[in-house]
């Protein structure tokens, strides 16, 4: 079989009604409106077809079919059509074509052989929780006719309730050596690139080539995404920590926590939609719940020790060192130390001979005005809850019909840091000390190159923990 001059690969998918071919496509294409999908038989009552390309080159068109119903009529039918002349597989499909029986009750299988016997290569799909049954053995032998490579693909594999041993021997029994595992629903990016690969060992060496190009564009384009969701991730991690919510003397700390939880919500259910989008999701496939956090979860925290030590900056007496660790005031309970208190002038002098960073702030406090920031454990949640999320996407077939459901985070009170969240952290300690780096915080970003310095620097570190903390590849 050599390949088409300017034509793509031409794969018809067929299998029994109700099998998931109509799924596969859209997995494949990573389009999840392509056609129809129900669990009601017979849904795709019509060719239609789908191309991958690759740099406005056609490598691959996926013809979806509608699916076998009577195979086991529809194969009686075929072997009694004669016209006294020993035929080919290929020459008895085309009798068959020809027959009143298949414009009429065999119409929609009609389809199918017509599909089958004008491609290329056939992707015959089982839905492997069904019994091995007599007529998909059937409808296996109508399509060995065509004279065509099957490769028979076995979906719905990550069911309790698959069959995938007894699915196995049938083929092999049949002399179909070609089987694989594509769940559409339960996606494996590495088992889709093994599909082409065993197609280039299967088909001609024409087709080598073309396949190739497939496989390293779906490569570099699966890991260009790893790399735009971790960058989402860290800016809204950034965004998130940096953000700062002012008490002023007209309003509550009830009010302003409240107001601080909404908007922090807002920013990381903001960042989920951009996350479903990256993967070529609708919005209604997120079923999250809402981030938890209580008024108890937030706090002022200024001037965290750590961070002023990444920044080079020493406080210039002991009594200054206990004011910088004592102004992580909990707001929430509503005081400060009195040690921190009586502290203060003392870091006001050390912290302005330092270069005013953090005078103004401190300043402000002075004079009344307060902020409240996330926390630490607030922070730690919301990276967890980006990371299960883009977890889930990157295992997420476009033919589900569920949406993703995250679950809830541990409790703040059973929290551990671990080594990706300590990581992660450094990052974020950073940026909540520059709060003109947070989006729609009325400030004017003095020094974008910084922020986007420490995001890169963030999602570098992202991309690592995924791949080795979380396996996410």
């Amino acid at each position: 079989m050599e390949p088409k001059a300017n034509l793509p690969l031409n794969i018809a998918v067929v299998g029994h009604t109700n099998v998931g071919k109509t799924s596969l496509i859209r997995t494949l294409t990573r389009r999840n409106s392509f056609g129809d999908v129900s669990s009601s038989p017979g849904t795709t009552r019509h060719v239609e077809s789908q191309v991958l390309m690759v740099t406005g080159q056609k490598i691959v068109r996926l013809l979806d079919t509608p699916g076998f119903e009577d195979s086991i009529g529809l194969f009686d039918t075929i072997e009694t059509l004669d016209d006294g002349r020993e035929k080919l597989g290929i020459d008895r499909l085309a009798l068959f074509l020809q027959s009143k029986e298949a414009a009429s009750s065999f119409s929609q299988e009609a389809k199918v052989i017509r599909q089958l016997l004008e491609c290329d290569v056939a992707f015959y799909v089982i839905d492997a929780r069904e019994p091995v049954l007599g007529k998909y053995q059937d409808e296996l032998r109508i399509i060995s006719l065509a004279a065509k490579p099957i490769f028979p693909l076995l979906n719905f594999v990550a069911s309790d309730n698959s069959r995938v041993d007894q699915w196995t021997k049938l083929l092999k029994a049949l002399n179909l050596h070609t089987s694989m595992q594509f769940d559409s629903v339960a996606y494996d990016f590495f088992a889709e690139q093994q599909l082409y690969k065993k197609m280039q060992t299967m088909l001609a060496v024409g087709w080598q080539q073309p396949l190739e190009l497939l496989i390293n564009h779906r490569l570099e384009a699966w890991q260009d995404l790893l790399i735009a969701a971790a960058n989402r991730v860290a800016t809204l991690l950034i965004d998130t920590a940096s953000y700062r919510q002012a008490i002023t003397k007209d309003t509550s700390l009830a009010s302003s926590a409240k107001q601080l939880q909404q908007t922090i919500r807002k920013k990381e259910n903001t960042a989920a939609l951009d996350l479903l989008a990256l993967f070529k999701f609708q919005s209604d496939d997120y079923g999250a719940n809402l981030l938890p956090v209580s008024e108890n979860s937030w706090k002022l925290d200024l001037f965290d020790p750590k961070t002023l030590k990444l920044f080079g900056i020493k406080a210039t007496s002991t009594a200054a060192k206990g004011a910088v660790i004592g102004l992580g005031i909990d707001m929430a309970v509503g005081g400060v130390s009195l040690g921190a208190a009586a502290a203060l002038g003392a870091l006001l002098g050390g912290l302005w001979q330092t270069g005013k960073q953090f005078g103004r702030e401190a300043i402000a406090y002075v004079s009344g005005e307060r902020y409240l920031c996330a926390e630490d454990n607030t922070l730690i949640l919301i990276w967890r809850r980006s990371t299960s999320l883009t977890s889930a996407l990157r295992h997420r077939g476009h033919a589900a019909q569920k949406p993703v459901m995250i679950a809830k985070p541990q409790s703040e009170a059973n929290t551990e840091e671990t080594t990706a969240d300590q990581q992660v952290m450094l990052s974020l300690k950073i940026a909540r000390n520059h709060p003109q780096w947070s989006k729609r915080q009325g400030l004017v970003e003095f020094a974008p190159t910084a922020k986007q310095r420490c995001i890169a620097a963030l999602t570098t570190i992202i991309i690592a923990q995924w791949r080795e903390t979380y396996n996410i590849q």
